[in-house]
């Protein structure tokens, strides 16, 4: 309790840094990618430094570690004038103060708290602005670097960052990137063209970012906008790229809304090129996941069991390149299942099961794939359990939550206990908070689940319509569409023209 605190205490709690700022996930990977960072030319030394001490300390618990990341962060925040003070040593200084209370140093971090005030009274907070524009922008900075939880949240601080400083050219990228990553993929027509313009406008006053060059091509590539152009633009660009190889996911990307092979060409030709760097390893093994998941009418084929013997063998050779990549071993277990080797998918997922420092996300994607394996595997009473635990960990996204819940109402559906599915789409239907593209998700499968199970197909027909009805672009709304038109085909039944009339005017819109 904060009567319990100490006023040093309480004024540490009161700062802006990373050891205030609410930061979860797979820290050992955020690690592990900035440690690699620091091994090359980097243009923000000082924001790496700082997140890095304080990403040692929450890993290691040793604040000596993490002093030495936050005093290499403050050279570099200071430059060549090791006596320069600025509003960018605000969160550094903070960070220190935290670290020198931490090591018992009582009265260095008075002296660091001291800093920090002075910093605030020589270089004040704007008009209409709570914090300094340099703690908001490190803020979204740092936030940028975790998963989409915290990318939302850092939008909304680099949007006060650029309201204090209009012209700051990383922090119209960090917005542009966040903008991206966040609200692209399910964001309307409008909402799409604005995150293009604000990603052209970042790439002009940063030009030579090669993954905001990246990120550009694949938003034109997704909205249909791909011209001679473009492809001309992402052959360069891939030729540009350089060790460490940042922009490289968002480049295959595009080429992969082209055609797969043609992204699958382009990586092995990367892999090639720097055959020691695992990023491209990694680009690679993704895209033959995805070449196997849509080739698997043709199991059996010779093709197809050479794909799956590259796959299973670039990934356990990315998986030990990576040390934290807990993802990319639940890929790889459930490679092997498809491959036919069980005994392989099984060992992999107990002893991931067995892992005890596996972040809350990472431990609840564990226990959803888990609850699929065991689905597949004709145990869909145990996959249940996994489920279950799924959903018991809390999390700040209201969406993956609601996601678990209808897998698991599909789930007891399947396994006869349809009362029990019934009841929890009811209560999902009844919330009044679902974002749309939770809210496809829920129309499209208790479509499917009143057809199939509840032997409603004229019902099942609304809740597809209303999943087609939101403009979201997703997986569910193609197969709603596609379900609908293939009844509408139908020229006995009695909703045909409805139908029709119905699918005119979503494609007028």
């Amino acid at each position: 309790m904060d009567s319990f605190k100490t006023p040093l205490e309480r004024l540490l709690d009161n700062l802006e840094c990373h050891f205030t700022w609410i930061l979860s996930g797979n820290v050992r990977y955020v690690q592990d990618y900035l440690e690699d960072c620091s091994q090359h030319d980097c243009a923000w030394e000082g924001h790496l430094y700082n997140l890095l001490g304080y990403i040692t300390y929450h890993i290691s618990k040793s604040p000596e570690e993490a002093l030495t990341y936050l005093r290499k962060a403050e050279v570099a925040l200071k430059g060549h004038n090791m006596e320069g003070r600025g509003p960018r040593l605000l969160v550094n200084q903070a960070n220190l103060a935290w670290v020198h209370y931490l090591l018992g140093e009582q009265a260095k971090s008075e002296d660091y708290l001291k800093e920090v005030s002075r910093l605030q009274e020589d270089f004040p907070a704007p008009p209409g602005c709570d914090l300094h524009p340099e703690v908001y922008g490190e803020k979204g900075w740092t936030q940028v670097k975790f998963d989409n939880e915290f990318r939302q949240k850092a939008i909304d601080n680099f949007e006060l960052a650029l309201r204090g400083d209009p012209d700051r050219k990383g922090w119209h990228t960090g917005l542009a990137l966040a903008k991206y990553r966040v609200l692209f993929e399910t964001g309307d027509e409008e909402l799409r063209e604005e995150i293009i313009q604000q990603i052209k406008r970042a790439k002009t006053m940063d030009p030579d970012n090669l993954r905001l060059a990246a990120v550009y091509l694949a938003a034109l590539a997704e909205v249909g906008r791909n011209t001679e152009a473009t492809m001309i633009d992402a052959h360069d660009l891939v030729q540009r790229l350089r060790p460490m190889l940042h922009g490289l996911g968002e480049v295959l990307y595009f080429f992969r809304l082209q055609s797969l092979d043609s992204a699958v060409e382009v990586a092995e030709e990367m892999v090639r090129k720097y055959p020691s760097e695992r990023e491209a390893k990694k680009q690679l093994a993704v895209l033959y996941k995805i070449k196997i998941f849509k080739s698997q009418h043709t199991q059996g084929n010779t093709d197809y069991r050479e794909l799956m013997r590259k796959c299973i063998h670039i990934y356990e050779e990315v998986t030990s390149l990576y040390s934290y990549y807990y993802r990319g071993e639940m890929i790889l277990a459930d490679i092997y299942f498809l491959s036919g080797n069980t005994k392989k998918a099984d060992q992999i997922y107990m002893d991931l099961l067995k892992e005890e420092d596996l972040d809350p996300a990472t431990l609840r994607l564990l226990y959803f794939k888990y609850g699929n394996h065991l689905w597949y595997n004709k145990s869909s009473y145990e996959s249940i359990d996994y489920y279950k635990k799924a959903g018991e960990i809390p999390t700040h996204s209201l969406k993956r939550n609601k996601s678990i819940q209808i897998q698991l109402a599909d789930i007891y559906a399947h396994s006869g206990n349809t009362e029990k599915a019934d009841t929890i789409y009811m209560d999902l239907l009844q919330e009044k908070d679902l974002d749309p593209a939770t809210l496809q998700l829920l129309y499209y499968r208790y479509g499917n689940h009143l057809n199939y199970k509840k032997k409603s197909p004229n019902e099942s027909i609304d809740y597809h319509k209303k999943a087609a009805e939101i403009p979201t672009q997703s997986l569910e709304r193609k197969k709603s569409i596609k379900i609908l038109s293939s009844v509408a085909k139908r020229s006995y039944h009695p909703r045909r023209d409805e139908i029709q009339a119905f699918l005119l005017r979503l494609e007028q819109n």
